[in-house]
């Protein structure tokens, strides 16, 4: 009976709605913010079909504002609750007393009010990788409704200052409504080749294709564009949102040369070195970061040797006894790439955050003008992103090979390769790079 719910839920509420051919005599909505801006009756049908039977799931990339598993709501998940109160809320769906927008993983866990253990546990147990993951979980019950949209708006959907443009708005609307909601070309022109995956009829893509690049070529500016968090240097840097997931399975743990700024010798706190310091003093400070952080550019963004001992002001003498009992260790067992060298001690005494980051640099992290870009920086921000930070072609270039050797989805590793390909060919020329020498 629970699978019949989850149809519905999937099919009768997302389908039906879609199908719907939007009012040209209607007011623009926005993620549920109203706008007076003007619609685009030049433009034709864009599919063939648009009957109830036309198969609509092949369209829902133009529709959807989120992905697919915010919108889904599996069998084992409803099974979280009471069975007769789901029966009651899927007819408020089907009545249309409740809004379609409502119909998502998030409003289900409100509803219900599912705790976060239970739902964490549930994604563990959950073996459908196109289900939500643990990291999922934990952006849900953030409460920071930006890392929300942000985290699971549709590759296919452009979000401008905390508002969502789906493939429908930006087919239905004039040039004229792109710059009354200040949606900047560049975001455009970086959908255009995913919109030909959208079953589009022949003029439908031609028309599109014409208004879009009619657009990007008036080269618009905006202000208070708000696209990414700050990085540490307070540059506002854009994050790609048209890559998709890069692995499978939601454990940074099993993706170090992805996540990792720095080699285990500086990314690692031993647990000696946590006994030098007030375990809560700790826990507040490594709390501050966040569960899935954004790829840091500075060493003191994320949780490492020299933000700990900076942080908690660790004396010269209390760290060198610490690294003297743990070289022992790690002798004796012969984890010689775990040992200290006198070098290395001596360059995070330094306290030299510039040279301590080209001493301890991954080899799959690129260090350019006092800054460290891990792989993970460099597959989730944009083109206009690495031009931004002056970060050289040749230094990408340089880390091509490597990326192969991180174990990407296929999709993710042709896109990434398609991004990173596409900055090569710039051959772009920056000024004072202070290079690894890695």
């Amino acid at each position: 009976m629970r699978k019949m719910f989850y149809f519905f839920i999937t099919i009768a509420i997302s389908i039906s709605f879609v199908s719907c051919k939007p009012d040209n005599n209607t007011k623009a909505q926005v993620d549920n913010h109203e706008a007076t801006v003007e619609i685009d009756t030049s433009m034709p049908e864009p599919f063939k079909n648009l009957k109830s039977d036309a198969g609509e799931d092949q369209n829902w990339s133009y529709y959807r504002k989120y992905k697919i598993k915010y919108e889904n709501l599996p069998g084992s998940l409803l099974d979280l609750a009471d069975s007769d109160k789901v029966n009651e809320w899927i007819n408020k769906f089907e009545n249309g007393s409740r809004s379609r927008d409502e119909s998502n993983v998030l409003s289900f866990l409100k509803e219900f009010n599912i705790n976060k253990d239970q739902a964490l546990n549930w994604a563990k147990n959950n073996t459908d990788p196109q289900s939500l993951t643990e990291q999922d979980i934990e952006i849900l019950y953030s409460n920071d409704e930006k890392l929300i949209k942000k985290h699971f708006v549709s590759e296919y959907s452009i979000l401008v200052n905390d508002k969502i443009y789906t493939p429908e708005w930006i087919y239905t609307h004039t040039i004229q409504a792109y710059k009354t909601e200040e949606i900047p070309p560049e975001l455009i022109e970086e959908k255009i080749e995913l919109y030909k995956d959208i079953p589009f009829s022949p003029e439908a893509l031609e028309a599109l294709e014409k208004k879009l690049n009619s657009y990007i070529a008036m080269d618009l500016k905006f202000d208070k564009v708000e696209t990414s968090k700050e990085s540490s240097s307070d540059i506002n840097v854009e994050i790609d949102t048209s890559m998709p997931e890069p692995f499978g399975a939601p454990f940074r743990d099993q993706y170090p040369q992805f996540y990792q700024p720095c080699n285990w010798l500086l990314d690692a706190i031993s647990g000696r070195l946590l006994d030098l310091v007030d375990k809560n003093e700790y826990n507040k400070w490594r709390n501050s970061f966040g569960v899935f952080p954004e790829a840091p550019t500075s060493l003191m963004d994320y949780l490492n040797v020299f933000s700990f001992i900076m942080r908690f002001d660790i004396s010269d003498e209390d760290f060198k006894k610490v690294i003297e009992l743990e070289n022992q260790f790690y002798k004796k067992r012969g984890l010689m790439d775990l040992y200290y060298t006198d070098e290395d001690i001596e360059i995070i005494l330094s306290r030299d955050e510039s040279k301590i980051m080209e001493h301890f640099a991954s080899e799959y992290s690129i260090v350019n003008n006092g800054k460290i870009y891990s792989p993970q920086w460099i597959y989730t921000h944009t083109i206009k992103a690495y031009e931004a930070e002056k970060i050289p072609p040749e230094l990408i270039e340089e880390k091509m090979e490597l990326y192969k050797d991180i174990p990407f989805m296929q999709d993710a590793l042709k896109a990434l390769e398609k991004k990173l390909n596409s900055y090569i060919a710039m051959d772009l020329k920056f000024d004072k790079v202070e290079t690894s020498g890695n």
